[in-house]
């Protein structure tokens, strides 16, 4: 009976010391491939000073903990700047607009699918067709830009509302500037035209972590005019990330038939 006893200990025994030695062990690589991402990301400046400035940052603030990566780190600073390598791959997409060979009524973009967390990770936009009464019809998804990091967040609005501006924050993210924050506006678009009274905004998305010397730009249509298109950049990073590097929009008037039809209702 005691030895069954103890044996039923020992096996008990035995699991609880493995999940702890399993626990400490995925807690311990977590950790590890942390602090990689972190250096990668610190080596994408494309000066030399900066790509030192954040890796000493990395070792002075005890983000890198491991010691064998600290004296890594403080051995190619010695070194000199000819051994401080660089990770700088950037891409950018001029359209994001659905393609249809059969579409024939413009297409507004009425929202915005945002991956974020500490910065914006993608963007996918979703347009709508405006018909000649200017209602809006038949929403389409555009191409995806980005990652696949963050959390995501769908930016919309009732239906009848088009967007008429984007907030893009961009700040110094370990040695370069990325889109750190994004916030949309909206307004109502009736038979006259947008309607300016009716202003709506977004929450602003990315949490703005580690980021730096945040710069705004402000993007909002012209009177009479709708963001027809996006020009997104995009940056790969060496830890297998992908951001969001720039957001740009492209406006068109609305359509001559409608200035038509309001001056002809006007007499």
């Amino acid at each position: 009976m005691n030895e069954l006893l103890i044996t039923g200990l020992l096996a008990i025994l035995g699991t609880v010391v493995g999940g702890v030695v399993k626990s400490r062990l995925e807690t311990k690589l977590a950790d590890k491939d942390l602090q990689s991402k972190l250096i990668m990301r610190a080596l994408e400046s494309d000066k030399t000073e900066e790509r030192i400035n954040s890796l000493q940052f990395l070792v002075e603030t005890n983000l890198i903990s491991d010691p064998e990566l600290k004296e890594g780190i403080n051995q190619v600073v010695r070194n000199g700047e000819k051994k401080i390598p660089q990770f700088t791959p950037v891409g950018s997409v001029n359209s994001v607009v659905p393609t249809d060979d059969k579409q024939t009524a413009p297409l507004a973009l009425v929202a915005l699918k945002v991956r974020s967390g500490d910065i914006i990770d993608a963007v996918t936009p979703v347009f709508a067709e405006v018909t000649p009464d200017l209602k809006l019809q038949n929403r389409k998804y555009g191409l995806q830009v980005g990652g696949t990091g963050g959390g995501e967040t769908l930016l919309e609005q009732a239906e009848g509302y088009i967007m008429t501006g984007i907030d893009v924050v961009r700040g110094h993210y370990f040695g370069r500037y990325e889109v750190i924050h994004v916030q949309v506006f909206w307004h109502k678009l009736t038979p006259q035209g947008v309607d300016s009274t009716t202003e709506i905004h977004s929450d602003k998305l990315g949490s703005g972590n580690y980021a730096t010397s945040p710069k705004l730009s402000t993007f909002r249509v012209a009177p009479g005019n709708y963001i027809s298109d996006l020009s997104l950049s995009y940056s790969h990073h060496t830890s297998g990330e992908t951001f969001i590097n720039n957001i740009t929009v492209q406006q068109q008037k609305l359509p001559t038939w409608l200035e038509s039809s309001i001056k002809s209702e006007s007499f």
